[in-house]
């Protein structure tokens, strides 16, 4: 004899606890994922958090480091600028021609009623005609095809314009100058007597030779009652 087991309990709340069955367990899942995300997200954040502290100090030391390294080779320009300057007056200096025939020179081409109160003598640097980019090797180049020019400022007094408009001739013909110019003539009185002041430019480079006549003329010459430098 067989016995048959009969569940009472109707169909439909049977497959009602089913689905709230499947119901919480779906919730639980979420609910456990939803966690995990979280935690996740949270690590994550404190990560990125982290890290942008992290490079904001990088950052900081970056620019520290970069400003500093400026400074250094702003100070290394200027430093390697003096360098050169340097070493132009160190050649200006170990090439200095002998003055005392210049002065004679002035002294004779003056003549009569004319006398040089000042002769200022100036180096003047002049770089060749080549250009380059600007840099150390380029600078150190040009000082090396620099040429050393000098500059005369003559100053005087004459009894008259066409005096000094003749001496101003009578340089250009001794050859040693590279121009002569005037700068200015003005009226100037003398206790009684009325003279015109003049200012002349001349500009010799180094190494000129004046012209061999007034060259051996000049060799004679005494600088006495002559121009001061």
């Amino acid at each position: 004899m067989m016995n048959v087991a009969v569940n009472l309990i109707p169909r439909a709340h049977r497959e009602r606890r089913l689905v709230d069955r499947r119901v919480r367990r779906w919730a639980l899942g979420v609910v456990l994922l939803s966690a995990a995300v979280g935690v996740a997200w949270a690590a994550m954040s404190s990560r990125v958090v982290e890290n942008r502290q992290w490079l904001a100090g990088q950052l900081v030391s970056a620019r520290a480091d970069a400003e500093e390294k400026s400074r250094l080779v702003s100070e290394a320009q200027s430093a390697h600028s003096a360098a050169l300057r340097r070493l132009a007056s160190v050649r200006a200096v170990a090439a200095h021609p002998d003055w005392s025939v210049l002065l004679a020179l002035l002294a004779r081409s003056r003549g009569e009623g004319l006398v040089l109160e000042r002769v200022e003598v100036r180096p003047v640097v002049k770089a060749g005609t080549k250009s380059e980019a600007d840099s150390s090797a380029t600078e150190a180049k040009a000082v090396a095809r620099s040429e050393t020019v000098y500059q005369l400022d003559i100053r005087g007094v004459g009894e008259s314009q066409s005096l000094v408009t003749q001496y101003l001739l009578s340089l250009e013909r001794i050859g040693l100058f590279e121009s002569v110019r005037l700068r200015e003539t003005k009226p100037r009185t003398i206790g009684a007597r009325g003279v015109v002041e003049f200012g002349l430019d001349c500009a010799i480079a180094a190494g000129a030779k004046a012209s061999s006549k007034n060259a051996s003329r000049s060799a004679s010459v005494k600088a006495d009652g002559g121009p001061r430098e």
